[in-house]
């Protein structure tokens, strides 16, 4: 087993890590947030894409059933971007009787 200077000197050489205790600590307790901060950025960005598609489809699939209407036509009515209608596509066809 190698001793605290002898990974201390290492970790300075390979990693330019300098070993003190609080300054490593504070550095593992930083990158550790840094991950976390990502980690929850990715999910609430991922859980606000999600939450959109959800009142798209919804709305699309109201909005066809009261103008008894296709739902292309719903969603030229309501101006969903194209780059968001395959995937509303998909979810339409998966969850009701195809009208379109």
């Amino acid at each position: 087993m190698r001793s605290e200077e002898e990974k201390g000197k290492r970790l300075a050489e390979k990693y330019g890590i300098l070993m003190t205790k609080e300054m490593e600590v504070d550095r593992m307790c930083d990158l550790s947030q840094i991950f976390i901060d990502k980690g929850m950025e990715k999910g609430l960005l991922l859980g606000e894409s999600k939450g959109k598609e959800e009142s798209n489809v919804a709305c699309v699939r109201s909005l066809s059933k009261h103008l008894s209407i296709r739902y292309e036509e719903a969603m030229d009515l309501l101006e969903i971007e194209e780059t968001l209608r395959p995937s509303i596509r998909c979810r339409l066809s998966d969850q009701a009787p195809a009208d379109d």
